[in-house]
């Protein structure tokens, strides 16, 4: 089922959304691997408790096989920007990565591929 979100809003999201995921599509925001966890937390009716370990702490705590295989996602990734795109031509995402993550999500549990309860 494709959502439509609503005009009025300057972030707009589906109805019942989590009012506290909500990010603005006019504000430049800069969202971390910790923020779409605690987004995703919330959507399913959590409150996360999530802790910070530097990446040789936590790799102690996994199988070695494991830990070589997450290496690549944890160390420092370049960082893009869409700043230029705006500037030259107007460019203006149609979703924030959190609303493109929340209808990715819904899309999965509502056609069998993810099982999990309805986001929040």
């Amino acid at each position: 089922m494709r959502r439509t979100w609503p005009s009025s809003s300057c972030a707009p999201w589906p109805t019942g959304a989590p009012r506290r995921a909500r990010a603005s599509t006019r504000v430049a925001c800069r969202l971390t691997l910790r923020g779409y966890a605690e987004s995703v937390y919330r959507w399913f009716g959590h409150e996360p408790a999530l802790r910070f370990l530097p990446w040789d702490s936590w790799k102690e705590t996994i199988e070695p096989e494991l830990a070589a295989a997450t290496w690549g996602p944890h160390r420092p990734q370049p960082q893009c920007s869409i700043a230029k795109a705006r500037r030259l031509v107007g460019y203006q995402p149609r979703y924030t990565s959190l609303q493109a993550v929340y209808e990715a999500l819904t899309w999965l549990i509502e056609h069998g591929a993810v099982r999990a309860p309805h986001l929040r």
